[in-house]
């Protein structure tokens, strides 16, 4: 195994080092917590960690105090950015290759089932006591001696090492999807995703929490935070699939089930968005393709949803339930016509629906991209005048090169075409 200091970036290790610094002139402990200890004991992930959950302890504020020093001293010389959450006591340093979430150790308290949760400071073990799960409630003292490269001592009081070595997920305590139905969605997540085994217990605690429908139509943005963190991860549809088996998705709406050929889509979706918009989200595009599976009416009439979603998404999927029910023009330029309106999330869905996959690869491929032979300037200079008519001329030419009645990028063939066949 990787000696847990050396599996860090070179800034990294400066950035902690700079963290164990500051803490001890604050006279407080600064722990690695949560995944970031629990990958480096599987060590499944072999280059340096994107996301680094520290937790100070103990006092009220330590964390949020540590953090701004922290920024003050890496902004110069890395770019950090600091993001404060004062409501929770966390903070969020933002580098170029990697996150550091800095916590004060703390309680949590919800005041019904499924609400955010109210927090106040705590001891290191009442913190890691608040965790979801015993694999995630491991932690390591940070020192300078553990960044060198030297030994170090998990500290597990729940379990979470057994459970690894077993390949088990278990809550820490009973009752925990109750309180946060959430942890379902993250139950399914972690155990997908390290090949663990849902415990026999946990899996009846997840039926009976759902079988009371408590939590049917539940939504709210952080379930769809939820959902979207799995719908990123490599075995998405595996693990959606498995919400979906479980009953889950009905926390979003009673009639949601999966879209046909759904884990194909998936496929597709990676590629088609790999092609088409690399920038957007892949976490985002899934997601919208797990809710496509809600018929139209439902979504028009679940206020919960009305309420959750961002209007792009609900635009989105009005979208994509009207292509999908129409039948797509058979010319190409009246198809580009019918499509152009569309937004390119929507297109993306659309694309998984069989019937409408050619014409809609065609259109984003090549068709969308297509321009007249002519510009506006050799329009111009044909006597054509500014305005509405010269814009119907360049639709008129480009057109017609869609429609194969003109060679894409043949001038004379297109002035030709003009006087022969003037725009309406």
């Amino acid at each position: 195994m990787t000696a847990f200091g050396a599996w860090f970036s070179a800034q990294q290790r400066q950035v902690l080092s700079q963290a164990v610094a500051i803490a001890q002139e604050q006279g407080c402990q600064l722990y690695a917590i949560g995944g970031i200890v629990r990958d480096w004991v599987t060590g499944r992930i072999q280059e340096p960690p994107r996301d680094l959950d520290l937790v100070v302890a103990e006092g009220d504020g330590v964390g949020m105090h540590l953090a701004v020093a922290l920024a003050q001293r890496c902004a110069a010389a890395m770019g950090c950015r600091l993001v404060r959450h004062e409501k929770f006591q966390t903070a969020e340093l933002l580098f170029p290759e990697f996150t550091l979430d800095l916590a004060t150790a703390r309680q949590e308290v919800y005041a019904h089932p499924g609400a955010n949760p109210q927090v106040c400071p705590a001891s290191l073990w009442q913190d890691l006591a608040r965790r979801d799960f015993t694999v995630n409630a491991l932690a390591i003292t940070l020192n300078p001696a553990v960044l060198a490269g030297g030994d170090v001592e998990v500290l597990d009081r729940f379990g979470g090492l057994a459970d690894l070595r077993s390949r088990m997920l278990r809550p820490l305590k009973p009752g925990s999807f109750a309180e946060d139905p959430r942890r379902i969605f993250r139950a399914v997540r972690f155990a997908v995703r390290l090949d663990l085994a849902i415990a026999p217990e946990a899996m009846a605690e997840i039926a009976a929490t759902l079988s009371t429908g408590a939590f049917i139509g539940l939504g709210g943005s952080r379930l769809r935070a939820e959902l979207i963190y799995c719908a990123q991860e490599p075995r998405a549809a595996a693990m959606v699939a498995q919400l979906a088996d479980l009953g889950a998705l009905a926390c979003f709406h009673p009639h949601l089930g999966l879209p046909a050929d759904f884990a194909p889509g998936v496929r597709r979706l990676r590629r088609w968005q790999r092609y088409f918009a690399p920038e957007q989200s892949i976490g985002d595009s899934i997601a919208l393709w797990v809710l496509a599976g809600l018929p139209l009416a439902d979504l028009d009439s679940a206020p919960a949803l009305q309420r959750d979603l961002p209007p792009q998404w609900l635009q989105a999927l009005r979208d994509f339930h009207h292509l999908a029910a129409t039948l797509p023009p058979s010319i190409p330029s009246q198809r580009v016509l019918w499509l152009q309106r569309y937004s390119l999330p929507t297109l993306l869905l659309a694309g998984q629906v069989s019937r409408l996959r050619p014409g809609i690869w065609r259109y984003l491929a090549r068709d969308r991209h297509g321009a007249s032979p002519l510009t506006g300037d050799d329009l111009i200079a044909l006597g054509y005048p500014r305005g509405k008519a010269l814009g119907a001329a360049l639709w008129h030419l480009r057109a017609a090169v869609l429609d194969g009645i003109v060679p894409p990028g043949d001038r004379p063939a297109a002035i030709q075409f003009l006087q022969t066949h003037p725009p309406a």
